[in-house]
Order: structure tokens, then sequence, then C-alpha cells
């Protein structure tokens, strides 16, 4: 799972960029791995990290995060703090276990355009769905479709989702309170 050649763990490279792209959304099987760490470490107040759980309620039966059925679906009901909480925690544990420094990050804006021009190709899909079954053609999964997503600017994030009516990957989402249509993703960059 840790073993670094050319990529960080699970990202896809940029061409002509020294940065790397998730392949997916964050999932609520990567959420769950975080919390724990959290909880078992004491790091980071482990009750600020919890997602909004009234999110899910308001859309889905159960317990969207601990359903097992819902391990590959993005995390939502999260925040901008939880987000970038997740991309230090990750930075940490992944530079540790490759002796490698890599630092993860919520994009800019004008970075996560650059991926859509790069990787998107124009396959809208309104639901919300498992990372691994949507985009199958397309290097990385889920741009214009799934969740929107949070950038580097707390109050900003960009791209579709799942309750959009259009598939405007450039979409600019002003609303970034805790919801059922907004999620993340990281980029990656190496500190040499």
């Amino acid at each position: 799972m840790f073993s670094i050649e050319n990529n960080p763990t699970g990202t896809v490279a940029v061409p002509g960029n020294e940065f790397y792209v998730d392949e997916f959304e964050i999932t609520n099987l990567a959420w769950r791995e975080f919390l724990y760490f959290a909880k078992q470490n004491d790091t980071i107040n482990y009750t600020k990290l919890l997602p909004d759980s009234a999110i899910w309620y308001s859309v889905y039966t159960g317990d969207y995060l601990k359903l097992n059925n819902y391990d590959n679906y993005p995390v939502v009901g999260i925040n901008f703090f939880q987000a970038s909480q997740f991309c230090a925690w990750r930075s940490e544990l992944v530079s540790k276990r490759t002796g490698k420094e890599i630092i993860y990050y919520l994009p800019t804006k004008a970075a996560f355009e650059l991926v859509t021009d790069i990787f998107d190709n124009n396959e809208f899909t309104p639901i919300l769905s498992d990372v691994y079954k949507i985009d199958k053609k397309n290097k990385v999964k889920g741009l214009c479709s799934n969740v929107s997503e949070f950038t580097s600017i707390e109050g900003i994030a960009v791209g579709a989702n799942w309750n959009s009516e259009s598939g405007n990957c450039k979409l600019l989402v002003g609303d970034t309170t805790n919801s059922e249509y907004l999620g993340f993703r990281c980029f990656a960059k190496f500190v040499e």
C-alpha cells in the first residue's frame, strides 16, 4: 500500500506539472481510518473530526459513514477544517511509512480546473456512487459527478455533484457548509 515508485500511493501524475492528484475522492473507509488514528493517538480532538451525521440521515437510511456498503463512497458531511486535518494526517503518515517527505493538500481552484482540463472526459453522472464504479475510462474519477470538492480557500468548492443540474466541472460552489454533496480529494507533492 505504501510503496512509492513514481507517484504517491493512490494518485495520478498531472502531466507537465510537479504535483499529483488523488484518483478518487476521499472515501468513507479512508475517513474511518483517519478517525481511528485520531481517537487512538488523541493528537487532534476526535469529536471535532466527526462528520455531521444529520446530513446522512437526510439522504440515506442508516449510518452512511459506518455501513460497509458505503465504504467506497465519498465522505460527506465534513467541513473545511476536517478536510485540512485529513491532508495533514495523511502527509505525516505516508511520509513516515515511505521515508520520503510528501505533502497532501487541498488544491487551489486553478489547480482543480487544470486537472479537469486534462482528465475530464465529460461523463457527468448525477448520482452519489461508489468511486470505483464511475468514470471507468478516466485516470482521475468523479471530477464531474459524485461530490463537489473543497479547494484550499475556505468557502470555495468546485465541480459538479450528484445534486447538480449540469456537469460543469468548473462549477463554483459558494456554500461550503457541511452538506451531502460536498467532499474532497487530495493533491500531493514531494518535498525535495
